[in-house]
Formats: C-alpha cells, sequence, structure tokens
C-alpha cells in the first residue's frame, strides 16, 4: 500500500533488528523547508496495530508547529485522535509527514510547538528564515555517523561518480519498470482514508 500512494520524497525501511522500528528520510522539495532533508524513526507499540498510534521521532534538531521542540517528537493526536486499525494505516503517517511540510498554516491546527506557531501567524519571513536554519543543520549532519549499528539505519555518502553513477542508472532503470506494474487506490482529497473514492457521476441513461 505504502508504494501506491502518492508520497514523493519519502523513503521507509523497517529496522534489520526489529519489525516495531522503521527508519525514514523526507526530502523537501519546496516551500519553507525546501531542500530539506530530515531523517525520523517511527516506533510501533509491541501490539500494534491494536494499540494507539505510532510514535514518530526526528533525529535533528526541529522548528514546526506540529513537532515537540523538545523530543523532535511529531504530534498525531489530532490528526489520529484514536488510532483505528481497519481504517488507519502506516502509509497514512507517512502521508502526514509528508503534508505539514508543506501545509504549514493548515498544520498550526495540530500546534505543539507554540513559539513556531506564532512566528509562522505574525513573521512568516522570521519563520522562513528558522526554517532555512533547520534544514542547514539537516545538512550539515548529513554524513554524520549513524546513532544506532542496525544496518538498515539511512545513510547519506558523498555523490562519487566512479561509485554511484552505475547504482544510480539500475536504480532509475528499476523504478522505471515498478511504476509500470503498480496500480491505484482511491483516497478522497483531504481524507487519509483509504478506498474512498469520490461518487462516480451518473449518466443521462441512468438518471
Amino acid at each position: 500500500m505504502i508504494q501506491t500512494e502518492n508520497i514523493h520524497g519519502v523513503y521507509v525501511i523497517p529496522s534489520n533488528e526489529s519489525s516495531l522500528i522503521w527508519f525514514g528520510v523526507i526530502f523537501v522539495r519546496n516551500g519553507p523547508y525546501e531542500d530539506g532533508i530530515f531523517r525520523f524513526t517511527i516506533v510501533l507499540d509491541e501490539n500494534f496495530p491494536d494499540c494507539e498510534h505510532p510514535k514518530v521521532v526526528f533525529q535533528s534538531e526541529m522548528f514546526h508547529p506540529v513537532i515537540d521542540p523538545v523530543g523532535n517528537e511529531l504530534n498525531l493526536l489530532n490528526a489520529f485522535p484514536k488510532w483505528n486499525k481497519s481504517e488507519q494505516h502506516l502509509w497514512q503517517v507517512l502521508k502526514f509527514i509528508q503534508w505539514i511540510f508543506y501545509n504549514v498554516d493548515a498544520s498550526v491546527a495540530h500546534v505543539v510547538n507554540t513559539e513556531a506557531a506564532e512566528m509562522y501567524k505574525s513573521n512568516k519571513n522570521a519563520f522562513k528564515a528558522k526554517a532555512q536554519e533547520i534544514v542547514n543543520l539537516s545538512k550539515d549532519h548529513l554524513y554524520d555517523e549513524p546513532p544506532t549499528e542496525d544496518k538498515h539505519y539511512i545513510i547519506f555518502e558523498p555523490y562519487v561518480p566512479e561509485v554511484h553513477d552505475k547504482i544510480r542508472m539500475s536504480m532509475i532503470t528499476f523504478q522505471e519498470e515498478q511504476t509500470s506494474k503498480i496500480g491505484h487506490s482511491w483516497v478522497l482529497p483531504g481524507t487519509y482514508k483509504s478506498l474512498a473514492r469520490p461518487p462516480t457521476p451518473q449518466s443521462e441513461s441512468e438518471s
């Protein structure tokens, strides 16, 4: 399901050591956080999905209305007040992670960082400057040593054409092949509910 959704710029992989931990990264393409590369970790309860919503924690310092400034945890309570395993899935959490970086104005309703929210509402230029500080910080630490020995933790290396060009081309080819195989799921705009397609208009012969 994750592969069939339109979650551009977001990549996740389960931990090699525990299926309850997922490592992720989001590449932000535009908006106040343009060019940001933010790693995050998703932590699932051992009873998941028969429990509360997952926990999402960003790995670098963040300044965003819906991310706690102390622990860098994303506030999911407003978006998912009660986790319902029959209607809510991990791909929706990833969609929400993507959404907050491109819809800062709407995300203020989920505020846990009041300083960021007030700055966004009162001085957008100052907010954008602060957001770019966070972006630069994320890039400054892009090549840091991983905080874990888990071999599935997402790491980055400087691009070396002699090493990476061949890998890059094989990835592009693979992606093109997979894209031709992917189907579509119905999700109403503005919702996170799967299989919710718009009503099909009746033809004149049916009306």
